[in-house]
């Protein structure tokens, strides 16, 4: 994992050496909901806490207003399990991941503010992660990895500062239970500001 998480960065900073990219530090907040398949449970079971997401930003330029968004990013997921259902005392569910987005990114040139917009997939590679106060086993209680789609919109200001706003569509089932058939995606958003170099 850590040599992954290194050549992945080494090769963040070589690209950003090219006058056709862009580095940049991107940190913020994540609200979290988890999308059961049994409609009926989301709301009496889970409320959205806030997280938190920290990590490096990258934009490849293509052609014209269009480039490739990536990065890797800290991410922690964290939602209110009530536990009155089963008898069990409240807590807070925490999941945390490392995140590879690959988005499309239209930027609109402007004097200044530069708005643009993002779509494209993610790859979440759990590690750590804890419920009902334990701590959660990836291959018996949980998919180490996960993927998604996001969509989001944002500026850049005098192209140095970054604000942006995404949401996050979960695809993939978390739980690896055979025995429960209720499948459970992660479902959210955030809001982060970046520097950008």
């Amino acid at each position: 994992m850590k040599k992954i998480i290194v050549t992945c960065i080494t090769c963040l900073l070589v690209l950003s050496a090219s006058a056709q990219g862009r580095l940049g530090i991107q940190a913020g907040a994540t609200f979290t909901d988890l999308k059961l398949s049994d409609a009926s449970m989301d709301k009496d079971m889970f409320d959205s806490k806030t997280g938190f997401l920290a990590g490096i930003t990258y934009d490849l330029k293509l052609v014209g207003p269009l480039s490739l968004n990536t990065g890797l990013f800290y991410v922690q997921r964290s939602v209110k399990e009530d536990g009155s259902a089963t008898g069990d005392p409240s807590s807070t569910d925490r999941f945390s991941s490392i995140e590879l987005p690959a988005n499309l990114k239209f930027t609109f040139p402007l004097p200044v503010v530069n708005p643009f917009v993002i779509a494209g997939p993610y790859l979440d590679c759990g590690v750590s992660a804890k419920a009902g106060g334990k701590k959660l086993d990836y291959g018996d209680d949980l998919n180490r990895f996960n993927y998604g789609l996001a969509f989001g919109a944002g500026v850049d200001l005098f192209k140095r500062i970054r604000v942006m706003y995404q949401y996050d569509l979960g695809l993939s089932d978390m739980t690896t239970s055979v025995a429960d058939a209720i499948k459970t995606k992660p479902r959210g958003s955030r809001i982060s500001a970046a520097i950008l170099f």
